[in-house]
């Protein structure tokens, strides 16, 4: 959400996830793909209250574990670990979702092999 070069924006994308700057053509084949629509990717709304994060029961214990109610508790929580956070409406969706794609490629690139 900073008002910054797509340039900029990309190197400090490559610094936080893999330590490095892009090389060249990483620069330009991401620069391509984000492009379209960069200067009009923030929609402006209204302040969002933060999520509330909610506190599971401390029912769940090794002593409990086999218990019916524990076991469905635990499958409550998996289920909502699974659907995530929802995506943010700050950013317009076709351009949040291109972005999305770019850190999964990078995610999957072969340096996070290395990576401690």
């Amino acid at each position: 959400l900073k008002d910054q070069s797509l340039d900029t924006f990309l190197e400090q994308l490559f610094l936080k996830l893999l330590t490095r700057k892009p090389t060249a053509g990483e620069l330009k084949l991401y620069r391509a793909h984000l492009s379209p629509g960069y200067q009009s990717r923030i929609v402006e709304t209204s302040p969002t209250p933060p999520l509330k994060k909610i506190r599971p029961p401390r029912y769940v214990s090794w002593y409990n574990h086999l218990d019916p109610i524990a076991d469905e508790i635990r499958r409550k929580e998996i289920i909502a670990a699974r659907a995530g956070d929802p995506p943010t409406k700050r950013l317009e969706p076709a351009w949040r979702e291109r972005f999305e794609d770019l850190i999964w490629s990078i995610v999957n690139s072969p340096e996070w092999i290395y990576t401690p």
